[in-house]
């Protein structure tokens, strides 16, 4: 057992787990040694009644019957303690394991042997003789894991009968000694053989035990570190939003106001840098809800001129700039409205054509879409981006669309970026259920096709997107903007100053709060006709404000509350709308973005209810 333990030591054992095998072992033992208990009084009884031997030798043959059974019982007593005593002393409860066997095995041999010397190579000694084979032969597979238990045992019940049956002097003595002897040696050999293959066992079967563990611990770890992953683009996102939303919000103000030329072109370049910026931050944080699993799609109703105009509105001043052309077409055939997310297909279309206007210095960036296939319900369509640019190494292709790579390192430093936008792009139109691909010459250009299976929608249907739209349209022009009074709940200075800037350039009344305490005792005062609620604030937050809130409105009215919040990963929005606000509004936000939000939910709002406007306080 020495070698056997260095050897497991070697091979990557530790001192507990070799404990834990010996105990799994131990308890095997237990559980297939519980039925043979009883069977040494049953035996010593069968060879005592089947033959002459009870009633030649009555006290002998009942008396030993008796102590077996004794034995037996004390063997099934110990044995079943297995849980109460093997963890306070493992040798111990083995001890008294081997001993009850091996006091069982001297039982039986007496009354065998004696049968033997008794009544020679008759009918009682070959019983004798028999039942001791069957019995040496069940230890093989009750103790196979103890090699030495087994030799005990096998020493124990059949050397005596041995000897006895060579003392005969007889000629069937001495063959019967010799092919007993042969079978021992046999059962010997089988019982070693039986014990490395079922150690060899016990040691695969815990070592996949230790990988699954290891692995179990490896996944953990890796869930750990993707949460803590999680929470820190979470956080820096908060932190990086926060204040650019004060950069993004006072620059759209400051271009508002007559500058000389020199400063807004330096105002134009802030607000330039600062897309960039978030631009890279949407990235990341969108790599990350991918690598997580958390992206989800939504499906409304579009169209794709919407979306080629603005691609074409988006890029073309950027190709006039590199005196490039730009050119978008859509084939004949391609429907007109559509169900799907557009705003996906929107981010990889300009993933994919930003970076063909980046790496094309002359020629030209083109834009075609085209059906794929034509079918009753689902309307695949081909987008193909096409460049004349620097082109793509043939052994670039297998890492073009992994993350944070580029075809040419080099590209790094000329171009910039992270090698993000492809590596997004594939997964994205992977999760719409198509593929991407791309055909490439260096120098020459590349080809960048992606299929995506979007839902073809009736001529005469209008997504409800647009219906509301045309709602809203009507419904503005109902009520003057200075009519409304809009509670801004808002703890960083800057962002509460460029916030109430931007309402009051929309033409909106607006107060102030620096907390959720002191929006409450605001709303306490007076009403509003909407609040403008930040997520994270001292004092009391914006989720439990809400909360609060609506269990005071109860079902007498309805504030509609909109979040503002830094944070934009996954789960946010559901967040804030589980607290009772109404909708979500992502820092930093553009001056239309907010006038967006707000016609949104005022004039829905002033809609829903009667027609006279709201008391102005």
């Amino acid at each position: 057992m020495s070698k056997t333990r260095d050897e497991l030591l070697g091979a990557g054992f530790s001192d507990e787990h070799l404990e834990d095998l010996t105990r799994q072992a131990d308890r095997s033992m237990a559980r297939r040694s519980l039925p043979g208990t009883l069977s040494y009084p049953m035996v010593c009884l069968i060879l005592g009644l089947s033959t002459s031997y009870a009633a030649d030798s009555p006290w002998l043959v009942y008396g030993l019957t008796f102590a077996s059974l004794v034995i037996a019982i004390g063997r099934y007593v110990w044995v079943r303690s297995f849980r109460r005593y093997y963890d306070r002393s493992p040798r111990l409860w083995k001890a008294g394991v081997v001993a009850g066997l091996l006091t069982s095995g001297l039982i039986w041999s007496v009354l065998a042997t004696r049968a033997i010397a008794v009544y020679g190579t008759g009918w009682a000694g070959l019983l004798a003789l028999l039942i001791s084979a069957l019995l040496c032969t069940m230890s093989l597979l009750v103790y196979t894991h103890d090699f030495q238990v087994i030799l005990s045992f096998i020493a124990v019940v059949m050397v005596p009968q041995v000897v006895m049956l060579l003392s005969l002097g007889s000629a069937d003595g001495r063959w019967l000694a010799t092919a007993i002897s042969i079978f021992v040696i046999y059962l010997v050999l089988q019982g070693r053989q039986f014990h490395r293959e079922n150690w060899r066992a016990r040691v695969n079967t815990k070592l996949l035990e230790i990988r699954a563990a290891e692995l179990e611990d490896a996944r953990n770890q890796a869930e750990a570190a993707n949460r803590a992953k999680s929470e820190f683009l979470a956080n820096m996102s908060h932190e990086i939003r926060t204040p650019m939303y004060g950069i993004v919000g006072s620059s759209e103000q400051l271009l508002k106001t007559d500058l000389p030329a020199a400063s807004r072109e330096d105002v134009e370049t802030v607000v330039m840098s600062a897309g960039v910026l978030l631009d890279l931050i949407d990235d990341v944080l969108d790599f990350s809800k991918i690598e997580a699993g958390k992206m989800s799609l939504q499906t409304v109703g579009f169209r794709l001129a919407d979306i080629a105009d603005l691609v074409m509105e988006m890029f073309a001043p950027r190709a006039a700039e590199k005196n490039i052309t730009f050119e978008v077409s859509v084939a004949e055939g391609v429907p007109g409205r559509l169900l799907g997310d557009p705003s996906r297909l929107q981010q990889v279309l300009i993933n994919l054509i930003s970076n063909a206007i980046k790496f094309t210095d002359e020629g030209h960036v083109k834009l075609h879409i085209e059906p794929a296939g034509s079918d009753t319900g689902e309307a695949p369509i081909r987008f193909i981006v096409s460049d004349t640019g620097i082109g793509i190494s043939r052994e670039a292709h297998a890492v073009l669309f992994d993350a944070f790579t580029q075809a040419d390192s080099s590209a790094t430093r000329r171009f910039g970026g992270t090698g993000l936008g492809l590596a997004i792009s594939k997964r994205i139109v992977e999760l719409m259920g198509g593929e991407i691909s791309v055909e490439s010459v260096p120098g020459v250009g590349a080809t960048f096709i992606f299929v995506v299976p979007l839902q073809r929608l009736g001529t005469d249907e209008i997504p409800v997107e647009l219906a509301a739209g045309i709602l809203r349209s009507v419904s503005r022009s109902r009520q003057p903007r200075r009519s409304f009074r809009i509670l801004l709940v808002e703890d960083n200075p800057v962002n509460q100053m460029v916030a109430s800037r931007q309402l009051e350039l929309l033409g909106y009344r607006s107060d102030s709060a620096d907390d959720g305490e002191q929006a409450l005792a605001a709303l306490a005062r007076q009403d509003y006709d909407l609040v403008l609620m930040d997520c994270q604030m001292p004092v009391l937050d914006g989720y439990e404000a809400t909360r609060r809130l609506r269990a005071q409105e109860g079902d007498r009215k309805h504030t509609p509350i909109i979040a503002m919040t830094a944070h934009a990963v996954k789960g946010d929005r559901e967040k804030c709308l589980a607290a009772g606000m109404d909708d979500y509004l992502s820092k930093p936000f553009r001056e239309t973005d907010l006038e967006g939000m707000l016609d949104r939910w005022l004039y829905a709002e002033s809609e829903a209810g009667d027609s006279e406007p709201p008391t102005s306080q």
